[in-house]
């Protein structure tokens, strides 16, 4: 899928130089009346400015889902290493298990660090360890979840409003204040839900652009 995306924004990134190359060529051939000139640059922008538009719009989705991915499977690793762990995490570690760099392990654990409200130590070596409280044996089998809503491009505010509005039973302008907030916070629109009703609505919002976070509870 992603392939696909890449291999049709190529295509129209290449058929948008086409026509940026025959509105050059119209303009600097030394021959060419006005008339013509004005024709050329007009086949240019008709022709390449919707393909080049629609080679940056494949890109981007596919950047953004391949993102999305990632994030998720750094939660699965990082939920799994809690319950193994008891709640007791340190750079390396997760570093090692999640297969990314010390410098994004250690910015990945400070946000969740930040947003579970966990504590941390330093070590006489000088390692970094997390301390997440939490019954984590429950983890697997947790029967209600939180819904994260983490962010959001706020060009998509309004697509990301109307699905939660359509999914939520919240006062617009109670929705409107919780996109505000999620400008500068993670916040959590849905609590205590089953897993299924979790992941509709993490599968709902992602499709409008939002990166959405499934926390399972005790």
């Amino acid at each position: 899928m992603a392939q696909g995306r890449t291999i049709a924004a190529g295509a129209s990134f290449g058929i948008g130089l086409f026509f940026g190359l025959i509105a050059v060529l119209g303009i600097t051939q030394p021959r060419a009346t006005p008339e013509q000139q004005f024709a050329s640059v007009g086949v240019g922008l008709l022709g390449g400015v919707p393909s080049t538009a629609l080679g940056s719009w494949l890109l981007i989705q596919t950047r953004d889902r391949r993102n999305q991915k990632e994030r998720d499977r750094l939660q699965k690793v990082f939920y799994r290493l809690l319950k193994e762990n008891s709640g007791q995490l340190n750079v390396l570690r997760f570093s090692m298990e999640a297969g990314i760099s010390g410098t994004d392990a250690k910015a990945y654990l400070d946000e969740r660090a930040r947003e579970f409200n966990a504590a941390y130590n330093v070590s006489e070596e000088g390692k970094i360890f997390y301390y997440f409280d939490g019954d984590f044996n429950a983890l697997p089998a947790a029967t209600a979840y939180d819904v994260v809503l983490q962010s959001f491009p706020w060009q998509h505010r309004d697509r990301v409003l109307n699905v939660l509005q359509q999914n939520m039973r919240l006062e617009r302008s109670v929705l409107k204040a919780l996109l505000k907030q999620a400008k500068s916070r993670p916040v959590a629109i849905a609590t205590d839900v089953t897993e299924q009703r979790a992941c509709s609505l993490k599968q709902t919002l992602e499709a409008a652009g939002a990166a959405i976070l499934i926390v399972p509870k005790g």
